[in-house]
């Protein structure tokens, strides 16, 4: 007698680790949306962005959790009533975890909502009332059967939660983005949905039901009976006719219910991964509601064929993706076939750059005069950081340039004195945004720089990639070639213009467009280009630039890596450099794979430090009496660093002996990524200190410890409004482009490195 109370705890507690392992892929999915919609920056943005939907596209995020929802209850009930083991050993958890993971991605939702509308601690008593509730409805309706009062009032209960929940859907439709309310919605909801699921099958139900009804040779009864074979099996083995055909009667509605749910959430789904005006119009946080009901589902079919048939289907399917990569490679870098040979070979070295970028007819008369000494120029470098980095660059520069335009000119003072930027990530998108605005300006004058490069990159470039990444994705390697991966996605949403926005008309048409465009030619001079890259395979950093130079022969020269009758766009040049990991895949051009610059230099202080030194080299080496070397002795190189990086000090503490022993490299390996760009950056102010011949700027997003922006391919309005606000209070702009107009660059040094 002593031994069989631990005895049966034990028993019992290893059914409950049994069951949470037989129903993880339904708890490690709610598991995904706490840490997606909560925990995470970019999650809790794609909620605030949920909050500006049109009425179409809250009737979206409806669908789509209770589409998630119905999924998880649906269809881990199912799978636990085919397990008879599971069945013997702890019945009670085959009602307990479906309606559990059922109910908890309402909650998950709920505080995200919270977090994403700073409502200070109501997600926590969201929590606390949530499992309140679902402690008292679970306890009840175990007792049921037991109460008479449940057990004759069921059928008004029953209708009460339908009602409940078909009100709360129509609540949250009106109200889902009014702080707190939605809160109490979402409640309410889950309250309707976890009664109907627990009282539907009340005696009152039971002892009212028509035992002729039953069509037995019905379609709908055959489809029950396939996917409850083990039920039903049992049933009739125990001479059960009246609960089998019973069993039938109850389970239509909802087998009905859900396969309606699940069409529209399908066709939902696979709309938003081929269409991106679709994708657009019901944004990020709609299509990961849908993607995780839609893989939830897949999943558990694949167990269910292994249930019937005895054979492990997820081998077998992860098996043939992995024999099908052998044969197949999903990840080529697209390029444009070309009728000719493309001119990437005949792109300038530095020098034959500089000769026609000082002899710039307004340059030219500049430096032409002997009372000029000194010829400011400046460079810039971007750090990487996705959609915020590339709005936050190209804000600052179109800003700098638009205002220091020349009176009836498309160049600016700002323009006259930019050679050159360099950048990695979304450092680069901003960069190469802003360069491609000048190529459109200089094209239509009446343009404004700052308004193409916000109006293009507001728009959402996540929903399409990330639609492909929680899609087709899986299957890549038997399907990709026929419509391109994800990063090709992501390409194809930003050559896609936003409606009725001729700005982003504009600069869609030319990121889709040859980066030829952005070389110099006799009408057009721009900036030099660098974005950075890195070579998967050996880490060795790679470049695409409008120049070619001996100066860059560290580097993978990418352009130079295509076929001659092959082109690259620009969009597949800002990807090129911006494929962070496991949203963007390793792009191959030949037998090279190239990854995100930031893995070697998020800042693109090399390539800036390879050009300074290239151009002492000329100015020493070259005849003293060219025009050209007497310009570059003149130039005085001046760095601005746009960054964006966050001012919250990182505290080190304890790291778990697990993670020590397994994953010390990784950790290592994750901790060291910004050393590289840390060395290079102060390589470039130890020059222009060592030189004296320029300073060095930093001009943070962030201003305060508090600050955060979302680090995203795409920006809730509030983050871009807030962003916004920062350029336009920015001190060194306005006072920069004051010395700008004026021709005053004597006291450069008010930016001087800290």
């Amino acid at each position: 007698m002593e031994n069989k109370t631990p005895s049966t705890f034990l028993k019992r507690f290893s059914a409950i680790l049994n069951a949470i392992w037989f129903f993880f892929p339904g708890i490690l999915f709610v598991v995904l949306g706490l840490i997606a919609f909560s925990m995470l920056p970019q999650g809790v943005d794609l909620m605030q962005q949920s909050l500006q939907h049109s009425l179409g596209g809250k009737l979206m995020i409806i669908l789509g959790l209770a589409f998630w929802s119905f999924t998880s209850w649906y269809c881990s009930r199912i799978l636990a009533y085919n397990n008879d083991d599971l069945y013997a050993d702890a019945p009670e958890t085959i009602t307990l975890f479906p309606r559990l993971i059922g109910f908890l991605v309402f909650t998950v939702v709920g505080i995200g909502l919270g977090h994403a509308q700073d409502t200070d601690d109501w997600p926590y008593w969201f929590i606390v009332v949530d499992a309140i509730l679902f402690i008292v409805i679970y306890q009840l309706a175990k007792r049921a059967k037991k109460l008479e009062a449940f057990a004759t009032g069921g059928k008004n209960i029953t209708r009460s939660a339908i009602g409940l929940t078909v009100l709360g859907f129509v609540l949250l439709l009106l109200f889902w983005n009014v702080q707190i309310l939605n809160l109490l919605i979402l409640m309410m909801i889950q309250i309707g949905a976890l009664l109907w699921v627990s009282f539907r099958n009340s005696q009152t139900l039971e002892s009212s039901y028509d035992f002729a009804e039953t069509k037995e040779n019905d379609w709908i009864n055959w489809a029950i009976k396939l996917i409850y074979f083990n039920h039903v099996t049992n049933l009739e083995k125990n001479s059960k006719k009246k609960d089998q055909s019973y069993f039938f009667y109850t389970e239509r509605n909802i087998f009905i219910g859900y396969q309606t749910t699940a069409l529209i959430a399908t066709l939902s789904y696979f709309a938003i991964i081929f269409f991106i005006p679709v994708g657009r119009s019901v944004g990020s946080f709609v299509f990961v509601l849908l993607a995780f009901g839609i893989l939830l589902g897949v999943g558990n079919i694949l167990t269910f064929l292994s249930f019937k048939s005895k054979t492990n289907w997820h081998f077998i399917v992860i098996a043939i993706i992995a024999i099908a990569g052998f044969l197949v490679e999903p990840h080529w870098v697209r390029t444009i076939k070309l009728d000719q040979i493309n001119s990437y070979k005949q792109r300038p070295d530095l020098k034959s750059y500089l000769e026609k970028w000082v002899n710039d007819p307004i340059r030219a008369n500049v430096l032409a005069q002997n009372s000029v000494t000194t010829f400011p120029v400046f460079f810039i470098l971007a750090d990487g950081g996705a959609s915020r980095s590339g709005y936050w660059a190209a804000s600052l520069l179109s800003g700098l340039h638009d205002s220091t335009r020349i009176k009836g000119q498309t160049a600016s003072f700002f323009q006259q004195h930019l050679l050159g930027l360099a950048g990695a990530s979304g450092g680069s998108v901003g960069n190469i945004t802003f360069v491609t605005a000048l190529a459109a300006q200089h094209k239509n004058p009446s343009l404004l720089s700052h308004k193409l490069c916000t109006n293009f990159l507001k728009a959402d470039f996540l929903t399409h990639p990330l639609a492909r990444l929680l899609g087709p994705e899986f299957i890549k390697s038997v399907f990709n070639p026929f419509w391109g991966d994800r990063a090709q996605a992501l390409e194809a949403t930003i050559e896609y213009p936003q409606p009725n926005n001729e700005s982003s008309k504009i600069m869609a048409g030319m990121m889709a467009g040859n980066i030829d465009q952005l070389f110099i030619n006799n009408d057009f001079t721009p900036p030099i280009i660098c974005v950075n890259t890195t070579r998967m395979q050996d880490g060795k950093p790679g470049i695409v630039s409008n120049i070619k130079d001996s100066i860059f022969n560290s580097r993978v020269d990418v352009l130079g890596q295509l076929n001659p009758k092959q082109g690259m766009r620009i969009s597949t040049t800002v990807v090129l450099g911006a494929r962070f990991p496991y949203l963007s895949p390793a792009g191959r051009i030949q037998n090279n794979y190239f990854v995100d610059g930031g893995y070697f230099d998020n800042s693109g202080a090399g390539p800036i430090i390879e050009i300074i030194n290239g151009i002492q080299t000329l100015s020493n080496n070259l005849n003293p009496d060219l025009f050209l070397t007497k310009a570059l002795k003149k130039l005085t190189f001046h760095v601005i660093h746009i960054q964006n990086t966050p001012l919250k000090k990182e505290k080190m503490g304890k790291v778990h002996p697990f993670a020590n022993d397994l994953a010390a490299p990784l950790i290592t390996l994750i901790g060291s990524y910004g050393t590289q760009t840390g060395f290079n950056d102060s390589r470039l102010i130890n020059l222009l200190k060592r030189t004296k011949i320029g300073s060095y700027a930093e001009v943070n997003l962030y201003k305060n410890p508090t600050d955060d922006f979302p680090m995203s391919w795409v920006i809730s309005s509030k983050a871009l409004n807030q962003m916004d606000t920062v350029v336009k209070k920015e001190k060194f702009v306005n006072q920069f482009s004051k010395q700008l107009i004026k021709g005053n660059f004597k006291n450069l040094n008010f930016y001087n490195h800290k």
